[in-house]
């Protein structure tokens, strides 16, 4: 469902996907969590705080986006991986980490980032919980 601001939405579960780029294989998005015209994105927040305390990371995942976006999947395992239940990681060599699944129609969608911890189910838990609420009300 389209909402009037370009946004779409999924009203059952407070989530909206805010498109961040447009390729000839995928559509980014990112989750929003936001109310109105708040935004709540985690996976953009997690740029935003990272072009302010690593920029190398930051321009390596705006690479890999636009290279995703244009090119489709990033086959190379030192950059993007599966991980389980749908869920997948952009990554980058400074330890950081951008989560995503896969919709229909060649949506991408980021669900949020983090600095990788030697057990990171949790993250990966969140992630799932995300993309089930999103297709369970889709």
């Amino acid at each position: 469902m389209q909402s009037d601001q370009g946004h779409r939405v999924n009203f059952w579960v407070n989530m909206r996907l805010k498109e961040i780029a447009r390729g000839a294989k995928f559509t980014l998005y990112a989750l929003d969590f936001g109310q109105g015209d708040q935004e709540d994105c985690p996976a953009l927040d997690f740029l935003s705080e990272l072009e302010r305390t690593n920029v190398r990371s930051h321009r390596r995942f705006i690479s890999l986006l636009l290279r995703h976006a244009d090119a489709g999947p990033i086959k190379n395992r030192e950059f993007s991986n599966p991980l389980r239940d749908g869920v997948f990681e952009f990554k980058t060599e400074y330890t950081d980490r951008l989560l995503y699944f896969y919709e229909p129609a060649g949506a991408t969608i980021l669900t949020h980032g983090f600095k990788k911890i030697p057990n990171y189910n949790r993250e990966i838990d969140t992630a799932i919980s995300y993309r089930a609420q999103w297709k369970e009300s889709s």
